[in-house]
């Protein structure tokens, strides 16, 4: 992250020990230097499919808002076909 500065990083939740996507977030928000702190974050999941933990709602109830459950700027499930996933990266990079 220091020596490349990414644009994006596109993060799978479910690693080889679980959920370390998730410590990955958390971490890298906590980051002394703003700008690695706040790179954009695209995860990209088949946690649905795996699990019955839901990372987020199927519908907005209020609850919370973009990105307060977990600070990332996108969801997207696999299997992402390469289309959906070129337009979700463009809708992160180009958002005001």
């Amino acid at each position: 992250m220091q020596s490349d500065r990414p644009d994006i990083i596109i993060l799978d939740v479910m690693m080889p020990d679980g959920t370390e996507g998730f410590h990955f977030v958390w971490s890298l928000r906590q980051h002394a230097d703003r700008n690695i702190a706040d790179t954009p974050i695209l995860m990209v999941t088949a946690i649905h499919d795996k699990t019955k933990l839901r990372i987020y709602p199927d519908r907005t109830d209020g609850t919370y808002k973009s990105g307060e459950f977990l600070p990332v700027q996108g969801f997207i499930d696999k299997p992402a076909q390469p289309e959906d996933l070129v337009a979700k990266i463009k809708g992160v990079l180009c958002a005001p």
